[in-house]
């Protein structure tokens, strides 16, 4: 607590300044602070102070000539921001490549002298790379850390006044050339002083080692013992990587070091023998070869211990490394970071929503620009993941978010964010700009030379050189590349707003390192830039808003307190900050803090101290800089451990069913070059069906081509798999929907059958067993027609009795994307047959992904909804078995989407049935810009016989609708495409139109306009929509379900998550692990997430199935994955509810297709729940229906699946909690 007489101490006077501020210093207990001056308008962003203006006149010049005999050069150098003389100005330090570095001491006012000989620091001729001030002798004064492309890593001591002298014996590698970059530094055994991690690039390539004709693959690489090596010299610099089939050579970048401070300012380097680094079995490993361009220490898992991220380019992933508490460091857990940056150049880390968990950014090189894209080409992973991988961590051409689920897993979020493309990126921060509380994200960008200009590229690779030098010279052949660094405004919604054109900064250039400090002690941070050939720059923070900075003093052996995490609050207003030292791509920066404050608000500050101690402080007041001095007491309380909730609502048990889907390898591509998806992944479905009416529901997957039909009974203990000829001989085709019902006292099945893998036509789309005490009696098959089987669905919609069939086309094999068409067939006592009278209103309907059949309208029989990709979700209203099309009288036809599955629900306790779509979300690389939707244009333009496509969507940079993807893969389907296009960049300037010679409104196509996953709330007279919640919308989403999990009464949902089988240059969809959605009953739901209800599923979800498989009135749930292990979760959390069994007819013996609601003391009544063969995604549920409730029952309403309706009152609930009512057809209330 700030307590105690506040004495004036001295002040500061900022000189040079047009508005000097004097600096009161008021010391407190263990603190002192100064006021700042009175900040209170809305004033946000930055200016660029010229070199005549700051006296800082330092240019990083890089001449061609050191270009061409070493490209390595081309990353640019970094600066050092911190207090070299403890005057209370922030000095700067910058690295040069081709001449001496250079030391500007502050003297206020934002003006600088160069001291850099009387210092000592110059390191001339050494290729200077990066460079940080920190306290590594323990004295506390910051000495000097610099790293070089040729010679190592250097280590100044700095006497206290600005002087320093090099320490030859530091124990530093500072002797050979590993291309080092990045330093950074934190405390990771516990003994407080600094240790220190170096990242190593490497000094050259090898182009600029070798002649081009000594890389040719017959010159470097043999077959040996039947596997391909690299011969010598060149094993030093390249390995062989067999995957499957495909080789490939790669180069060595060089390891990185770790060194640990013994103390007294010299250090030791860390080897394998050592056992510091694990991997995730944990085996100890060295550290790889990896191309290392920044590293930084910092707690990501927020157990008190500083981790270690480090980026790397090319083909060696980022490592992240966790802290194990005793100084050594684990990998991470495979499955918590699902993919990542290919070419990470910068990290940076900032809890974004502030809901106190750590996240962080990486940047990459991907354009903003639609032509850019067009001309850049980025790197592909050679070799597609396997079928079924889960723990595989694709890279991919662009920046990635990771957010913390709360459990120190990371759902990666940069395309919802709309922070995935910042152009060729390197240094990257967290700062709160706006002072709105929320961090932002500055950037920085260019490269003298764009390498990934595919013109020059091609013209490069044709190899005609007269000689080397001719050969190292093409790399000047490519266009300079000078950007506008970027801004983010943070919109405290996990959304970021693009603000570079609108905070101040015009410039275009070459922009590598970058520190912040605040150098002009108003309590912002200022920018500091290190630019290739060009003078060094400040950006000066010109924010007006009230704020409070933040610095602390830690021991001595820790003076600045680094690894230290601060955290201020007003109410349940938490901003918090950790303590860093180096980090930033090639650079330092001061670890000063700022948060946000409004200004004649109080605030709370707590302290976690690098050791675990925590202090707090009150009354922390707006517009003042403190510096907190850790305090000596010994009465604060030592904590490393961060608290986590073991208690899962859902217990996973797996390991019962112990089942794996069967897919088979396809090339889809190969058939249609530009499909946005492979169509042969599409399943599996789950249903659950008491095929053998023994009263215990089974457990139903469907299967791929190849493999055989999952069928479980369980015994108690597990899960059995039964045999049931010859539904589990091998599938023809992939299986899709499997539905059940009960007919006249036999079960029948129908299982849906593709013909995509099958190669003909005329394979049935679906079979028909005819089971008696769980034998097949008989069968029958569904004839086959072109369009490839997706969905079932079932309803007595003729109002027979009986149910009929609806079977779903979702696509034409080879066709996509026209229309496929679906059929409906009448169920006549056990024969289907085609229902003559609906089949035109059906044909080429559309790419149907799910079905299912709904009373919506709650005229007493069901109607038709389908959920179509390329299409709107589809509303075919019954009247007495004829169908019509009411979507756009309903008000959703203009919400076309790529809708994968449709399911229903009464979410607002209204009893009218709500429907619920899933998408392909809102974080992938379709981003939907204003108003204009996302094409695909079809066609055989070519007159080849093949169909193409075009995936397209409007630029806002050319104003014209443009292809998704660029001309090398447009070409694999447009064999035309070379001929009508002259070069990448013409494509890229180019509209669709002009790429195909066609006028688009003659070309046929179809749109999605909304890619979110949706609510479509049933008003009785249509429907409102309303997105579901933003953490829904981080993965694409197949199954949707309807059910009380936690038995309060109100309907919550269940998504099913997920979608890897994407072309190459396509991002997988990984984000989602399976998503609880609690609903309120007034149709809100909030995200539950899985290390709350223990449902965590990371491969490609599809089907899933809600049921009561143990008995005991709460909703569990099977998910299953494509090509791997199904997942089954059983509900140990939710209260108990009333479990309703409906006994229909013989003909209808399930009730498939009746509905029932509660009904409460005063008239109150439940959710309306209905009985579906058929829903959410190629899926069935289990046909109880279970209610929660929060007070007893008077009555229930039950509305059978022909109209009738009954009412049945309560008197008192069963003991058991279950409930059976037999059809009645007595006359409608």
């Amino acid at each position: 607590m700030l307590t105690g007489l506040l004495v004036l101490l001295y002040s500061v006077i900022l000189p040079g300044c047009q508005n000097q501020h004097e600096l009161k210093w008021e010391q407190g207990d263990n603190y002192r602070r100064a006021e700042l001056p009175e900040f209170n308008s809305q004033n946000v962003g930055f200016s660029a102070l010229s070199a005549r203006e700051t006296n800082i006149d330092f240019i990083n010049t890089l001449p061609e000539d050191d270009i061409v005999e070493n490209r390595h050069l081309l990353n640019g150098s970094g600066v050092a921001a911190g207090d070299i003389d403890d005057d209370g100005f922030v000095d700067l330090y910058f690295t040069h490549l081709n001449g001496a570095n250079e030391l500007f001491r502050n003297t206020g006012g934002m003006q600088f002298e160069n001291i850099t000989e009387t210092a000592g620091v110059a390191l001339d001729d050494y290729y200077s790379t990066g460079a940080t001030f920190s306290d590594v002798t323990g004295d506390g004064k910051l000495d000097l850390l610099v790293t070089t492309n040729n010679s190592g890593t250097f280590l100044y001591e700095n006497d206290g006044n600005g002087n320093f002298s090099l320490i030859k014996d530091s124990g530093l590698n500072s002797n050979s050339g590993k291309g080092g970059t990045t330093l950074t530094l934190a405390d990771i055994d516990g003994d407080s002083d600094l240790d220190l991690y170096v990242t190593n690039y490497k000094q050259q390539s090898v182009r600029d080692i070798y002649n081009p004709r000594d890389l040719q693959w017959n010159r470097i690489v043999k077959r040996s013992n039947g596997k391909y090596v690299i011969k010598p010299p060149y094993d030093k610099h390249y390995t062989v990587i067999e995957q499957r089939g495909v080789v490939g050579r790669y180069e060595y970048g060089e390891s990185d070091e770790l060194y640990i401070n013994r103390g007294d300012g010299k250090f030791k380097q860390v080897t394998r023998a050592d056992s510091v680094f694990f991997d995730t079995d944990g085996k100890p490993v060295s550290l790889p070869k990896d191309w290392g361009l920044t590293a930084k220490f910092y707690d990501i898992n927020d157990d008190g211990f500083q981790d270690l991220y480090v980026c790397n380019d090319f083909w060696t992933p980022d490592r992240i490394w966790i802290n194990r508490g005793d100084g050594s460091f684990k990998a991470i857990d495979k499955l918590a970071i699902r993919s990542l940056s290919a070419s990470s150049m910068g990290v940076a880390f900032s809890d974004i929503d502030r809901d106190g968990h750590t996240d962080f950014f990486t940047t990459d090189m991907l354009s903003t620009r639609h032509s850019s894209r067009m001309r850049q080409i980025a790197t592909e992973e050679p070799v597609p993941p396997e079928i079924g991988a889960i723990d595989n961590r694709p890279l991919y051409m662009r920046n990635m978010l990771f957010h913390n689920r709360g459990d120190n897993t990371f759902e990666e979020i940069a395309q919802y964010s709309g922070v995935a493309a910042s152009e060729w990126s390197w240094a990257t921060n967290f700062m709160d700009i706006d002072l709105d509380g929320y961090e932002d994200i500055f950037v920085t960008t260019g490269n003298a030379y764009d390498v990934q200009d595919a013109d020059v590229a091609a013209r490069i690779s044709q190899g005609n050189f007269r000689n080397w030098k001719e050969a190292q010279e093409t790399i000047l052949t490519y266009p300079t590349l000078k950007l506008k660094n970027r801004f983010f405004k943070n919109d405290g919604d996990l959304t970021f707003t693009d603000k570079t054109d609108d905070w101040g900064i015009d410039s275009r250039d070459i922009s590598n390192g970058a520190a912040t400090a605040d150098l002009d002690n108003d309590g912002d941070l200022d920018i500091i830039l290190n630019r290739l050939n060009e003078d060094a720059v400040i950006y000066r923070n010109d924010v007006s808003k009230p704020r409070i900075a933040i610095r602390l003093v830690g021991n001595n052996q820790n003076f600045q307190a680094i690894g230290a995490r601060v955290m201020l609050q007003n109410g349940d207003k938490i901003q918090q900050k950790e303590i860093s030292s180096g980090g930033g791509y090639l650079s330092g920066s001061d670890p000063l803090t700022v948060f946000s404050t409004d200004l004649n608000e109080s605030y709370n500050l707590t302290i976690k101290w690098p050791d675990g101690r925590k202090s707090s402080y009150k009354d922390i007041r707006a517009n003042h800089i403190y510096e907190i001095a850790k305090p000596t007491d010994t009465d604060s309380i030592k904590s490393n451990v961060s608290e986590s909730d073991s208690t899962f609502f859902f217990k996973e048990e797996s390991d019962r069913v112990n089942y794996k889907h069967h897919e088979e390898s396809y090339q889809d591509f190969k058939l249609q070059p530009l499909l946005p998806y492979k169509l042969s992944r599409l399943g599996p479905g789950v249903s659950w069906i008491d095929y053998n009416s023994d009263g215990i529901e089974n457990l139903f997957v469907s299967s791929g081509k190849g493999g055989v039909t999952g069928i479980f009974e369980d015994d108690g203990t597990t899960f059995s798999e039964e045999e049931l000829d010859p539904l589990t001989d091998p599938a023809t085709g992939d299986q899709t929907t499997i539905l059940g019902w009960k007919q006249n006292n036999k079960v029948h099945l129908i299982v849906g059958s593709a013909n995509f893998e099958q190669g003909r036509t005329d394979a049935p789309s679906a079979y028909h067993y005819i089971l008696n005490n769980g034998k097949v009696i008989d069968q029958e098959s569904i004839p086959g027609v072109l369009s490839t089987t997706g969905p079932l669905a079932m309803a007595d919609y003729t109002g027979d009795g009986f149910l009929d069939l609806f079977v779903g086309g979702t696509f034409n094999p080879g066709q996509y994307p026209i229309s496929a068409s679906s059929r409906l067939f009448i169920n006549q006592k056990g024969k289907f047959k085609p229902d003559t009278n609906n089949t035109g209103l059906l044909k080429n309907i559309g790419l149907v992904k799910s079905a299912t059949f709904s009373d919506y309208d709650k005229d007493g029989d069901p109607d038709l909804i389908l959920a179509t990709e390329w299409g709107p979700i589809k509303i075919f209203e019954n009247n007495e078995g004829a169908f019509a099309e009411r979507s756009s009288h309903l008000g959703i036809e203009e919400y076309t989407g790529l809708w994968n599955g449709v399911t229903t629900g009464d979410i607002n306790n209204d009893g009218l049935p709500d429907i619920i779509a899933t998408n392909r979300g809102l974080n992938s690389g379709y981003q939907l810009k204003g108003d204009s939707p996302l094409y695909i244009y079809y066609g055989d333009s070519d007159r080849d016989g093949r169909l193409e496509m075009y995936e397209a969507y409007k630029s806002e940079e050319l104003g014209e609708i443009v292809p998704l993807y660029n001309m090398n893969k447009v070409s694999t389907s447009d064999e035309a495409l070379n001929r009508k296009v002259s070069s990448h960049a013409a494509y890229g300037e180019a509209s669709l139109s002009q790429i195909i010679g066609a006028d688009l409104e003659r070309v046929p196509n179809k749109d999605a306009a909304t890619l979110a996953h949706m609510l479509f709330i049933n008003t009785g007279n249509g429907f409102r929509t309303q997105q579901l919640p933003s953490k829904a919308q981080f993965s694409t989403a197949h199954y949707a379900g309807i059910a009380d999990f936690d038995g309060d009464g109100n309907e919550d949902i269940f998504l099913s998550q997920n979608l890897f089988a994407v072309p190459a240059q396509s991002s997988r969809s990984d984000a989602g692990r399976g998503l609880w959605l609690k609903g309120d009953g007034n149709a809100n739901f909030t995200a539950v997430d899985g290390h709350k209800t223990g449902i965590k599923v990371y491969g490609e979800q599809r089907g899933a199935a809600l049921g009561d498989y143990n008995d005991d009135g709460r909703i569990d749930l099977a998910v299953s994955q494509n090509g791997t292990e199904l997942k089954l979760y059983k509900n140990i959390s939710g209260k108990k509810t009333l479990s309703v069994e409906l006994l229909g007819p013989a003909s209808n013996a399930w009730a498939i297709g009746s509905g029932a609601r509660l009904v409460f003391p005063k008239g109150r009544k439940g959710p309306y729940k209905e009985i579906q063969a058929g829903s959410g995604y190629w899926s069935q549920n289990s046909r109880l229906l279970l209610f929660g409730y929060n007070e007893e029952p008077v009555s229930i309403e039950i509305n059978w699946f022909d109209g009738t309706r009954q009412r049945i009152k309560l008197e008192e609930l069963p003991e058991d909690l279950q409930l059976q009512v037999e059809y009645s057809n007595t006359p409608k209330k």
